[in-house]
């Protein structure tokens, strides 16, 4: 495998929207219902919503290629949750599955984690379905861990994709080079 990671441009966002799908098809097709499945991995309306966004992400979007093949992606910015201000947050993060293990995830981690803390972030944050253990190992292979409120019970939240929950991971920044 010869990876790259880069930044990404609105000229990858076909690749990226291919990648997204086919990633969402992999991973989410025992959590999600096969209606909220289809209707989120669309990868012409993927497409155009990537063709906009990139140009505007202001934390960080990058793609891993394999030579000339997209096989990830990750999008990371200031967190979205209102009681994690001043965290950065992973907020998505995929690799086709047929690069599952294989290194892509692990390069696309480092990227965005090493993004936040030039970026000036001290902890970063992100969502994973509960469901999702192969995600969770992952991230907590990468330092995170699973949050948890004053009364010690995890912090989760109705998926906002179907009825799936996602519970919220944590991690100090750096935490780069776990693996």
């Amino acid at each position: 495998m010869n990876l790259i990671v880069r930044k990404a441009t609105a000229a990858d966002a076909p690749c990226a929207a291919f990648v997204l799908c086919e990633s969402w098809k992999s991973a989410y097709s025992s959590i999600l219902t096969v209606e909220e499945l289809a209707r989120h991995t669309d990868v012409e309306w993927r497409t155009v919503q990537l063709e906009s966004m990139i140009p505007q992400v202001e934390g960080g979007f990058v793609v891993a290629l394999d030579g000339d093949t997209t096989c990830g992606l990750c999008f990371y910015d200031e967190s979205r949750d209102e009681d994690c201000a001043g965290f950065g947050e992973i907020v998505a993060l995929y690799a086709l599955s047929g690069y599952w293990g294989a290194g892509v995830g692990d390069a696309l981690m480092r990227a965005a984690l090493g993004g936040l803390a030039a970026q000036g972030y001290r902890r970063a944050m992100l969502w994973v379905f509960e469901e999702n253990r192969r995600a969770r190992r992952f991230y907590e292979k990468h330092g995170f861990v699973c949050d948890r409120d004053a009364a010690g019970e995890l912090v989760a939240k109705r998926s906002t994709f179907g009825n799936a929950r996602e519970v919220r991971y944590v991690c100090d920044l750096p935490c780069i080079g776990k693996v």
